[in-house]
């Protein structure tokens, strides 16, 4: 199992408000049914570190990234079948009298559960023709066991012969046909229709994550065997950046913990979600923001990166930080191995507390080696204080001058940043100026 919180989902922006918004899930979301959305939501919600079911997962997803096998299922078509088959009504009875006397009631009076009735079958023989072209596409190619079932499923119900024979039916259907294929859909096939519905869904989800790596920067990770933790990472981007930075990542049980440093807005935040991001999806068996991706199997995931104050309970900001160190312990204790990102450690006191306990709670991550910790500071004497541990790294993002501005290259680099911008940039925005004018207005007005 692998354990995540509702924080670590804001952190991560995994979901949004609307289908549209600007959310991980909305990028990956190229569905063409509701059934399809929910089952690619699911995956997104529940990531794991059972290595079978990664692998299976991440395979369905390339091998429609290398086949181009989709079934051309439409959202309305398959609200059709759904409909038909959670309608209420009795079966139309199967002989040429009452398949006469049904057709001229409706069409006499029109009726809505006749009408639904003739459309689901339409739309149902639309889709398992087009069925068929899937089978007969994916034939002789390899792929994953599971998918390779439910195909042959699918292809098993092609063979029957009543489904044959409702596949060779013309466009229009006669009323004894209507007649006949309703007793045929809803006693005999209704449970194997309603399974393969479930089947279109799984592939309409993993043709949709195939979609989004089409021509974008994403690699399928590769799980790596054994306990101990590992994550080795090129080319690492965000998927919501329209024009991305790649960085390196490269982490093992040797140096477990890595402490970042450089000015703001130089892409600290940024990287970090990245990283948690990838490390996510990979768990999710999703393709990742890199160009390459190795990662053993962790039990869990925490992110301190966009952490509120707690109006509601009172918390302040820095209590706040205090009691989200006080979960990531918690988790640690429970699932052992967990990777750990926090953005600025303790921004929510004053330097000197913020020093201290950044220190405390950093010097008791390193000592943790069945985890792994990327850590955020702007305090560099943290840094300065942990350089004698061997298992900690030590890392910064750079910036530079031009015309007396900063301008970042947004790349991580070894060692640690002694940079200073803050009030460089808050000179730049002229505040004290405004201010000065403000203050001088006031006083002429006193006077």
């Amino acid at each position: 199992m692998f354990d995540i919180d509702d924080q670590t989902r804001k952190d991560l922006e995994l979901f949004g408000d609307t289908r549209h918004s600007d959310s991980v899930f909305s990028f990956f979301d190229h569905t063409r049914t509701a059934g399809g959305r929910e089952r690619l939501a699911e995956w997104l919600r529940t990531p794991t570190n059972d290595l079978e079911t990664l692998q299976d997962r991440r395979d369905t997803i390339r091998f429609f990234l290398d086949h181009d096998v989709r079934p051309a299922t439409k959202a309305h078509q398959a609200e059709c079948i759904e409909g038909y088959y959670r309608l209420g009504t009795p079966v139309l009875r199967n002989n040429p009298l009452d398949a006469l006397f049904t057709h001229l009631s409706a069409q006499l009076k029109p009726d809505d559960n006749y009408y639904r009735i003739q459309t689901g079958i339409e739309q149902l023989i639309l889709l398992l023709r087009q069925l068929a072209g899937v089978v007969e596409g994916a034939k002789g190619a390899a792929m994953p066991e599971r998918l390779a079932g439910q195909l042959a499923a699918i292809g098993a119900l092609l063979a029957e012969p009543e489904i044959r024979s409702l596949c060779a039916t013309g466009k229009r259907l006669s009323f004894a046909r209507i007649t006949r294929f309703d007793n045929l859909l809803r006693k005999k096939f209704r449970n194997p229709v309603l399974a393969l519905l479930g089947t279109v869904y799984t592939l309409d989800a993993a043709a949709s994550v195939a979609q989004a790596a089409k021509g974008t920067p994403l690699c399928f990770p590769e799980y790596l065997p054994g306990p101990a933790p590992r994550v080795d990472i090129e080319g690492l981007t965000h998927p919501l950046l329209e024009h991305p930075v790649e960085n390196h990542v490269r982490v093992d049980g040797s140096h477990n913990l890595v402490l970042l440093t450089g000015p703001n807005m130089a892409g600290k935040s940024t990287f970090l979600k990245a990283l948690g991001l990838a490390v996510y999806l990979a768990h999710a068996g999703f393709p990742v923001p890199a160009r390459r991706m190795q990662t053993s199997l962790y039990n869990g995931l925490v992110t301190s990166i966009n952490l509120p104050d707690n109006v509601k309970k009172g918390y302040s900001h820095f209590y706040a930080e205090v009691v989200r160190v006080r979960e990531t312990a918690e988790q640690i204790r429970e699932k052992r191995t967990v990777f750990v990102i926090f953005d600025e450690l303790f921004r929510g006191t004053n330097v000197k507390d913020a020093l201290e306990s950044s220190l405390l709670i950093a010097t008791a991550f390193a000592r943790i080696r069945s985890s792994t910790f990327f850590v955020s500071t702007h305090i560099t004497q943290v840094a300065r204080e942990l350089a004698g541990q061997r298992n900690v790294r030590f890392g910064y993002f750079d910036s530079r001058l031009e015309g007396g501005r900063p301008v970042y290259s947004y790349r991580l680099h070894e060692g640690v940043s002694e940079e200073r911008l803050g009030l460089l940039i808050v000179q730049n925005e002229k505040i004290t100026e405004i201010l000065d004018s403000i203050g001088e207005g006031v006083g002429e007005l006193e006077s």
